[in-house]
């Protein structure tokens, strides 16, 4: 239930999923089988980790700021591409861009930034880790457009 919830927040910019997940106290949360992908205006991402556990500050939430702290991560599995640019040809790169799963390699959004009020933008949500550490990275892809040839 909680990972249907939280993937109908914004599904266009981001999904999570998980095999199972537990919490011995309030805000500490410990997960096996983790998923996550997602897309900003101009990059597009995807992370998996065998296991994890992490804790979450509430408060922050609530000014569309996620902060989560004492981060630990196994056999981490992490790519990145960017978003498509009409203006570069990305047909010597696009070969060896990362698939991400369920996301297309799209064009960068150039749509305007909603307004939430009479000249206001809506603020977009921030993300923050302190105290990260990642065990056996198995991979970690990222490729951009000036990168031309794989790195082994």
């Amino acid at each position: 239930m909680t990972q249907t919830l939280v993937n109908k927040i914004r599904p266009e910019k981001f999904q999570v999923s998980w095999e199972r997940a537990w919490s011995f106290y309030p805000f500490r949360v410990h997960a096996q089988g983790i998923a996550a992908n997602g897309q900003t205006r101009s990059q597009q991402w995807e992370v998996h980790a065998e296991s994890g556990s992490g804790s979450i500050a509430l408060l922050p939430l609530v000014l569309k700021h996620v902060y989560l702290s004492d981060i630990e991560v196994e056999n981490v599995d992490y790519r990145q591409r960017p978003r498509l640019k009409a203006e570069r040809d990305y047909s010597k790169q696009i070969a060896y861009f990362p698939p991400i799963t369920g996301r297309d390699i799209v064009p960068v959004d150039t749509q305007p930034l909603k307004k939430s009020a009479p000249g206001k933008f809506t603020s977009p949500v921030s993300l923050s880790l302190n105290e990260a550490k990642a065990d056996d990275s198995r991979r970690v892809a990222r490729r951009t457009a000036r990168r031309t040839s794989r790195r082994n």
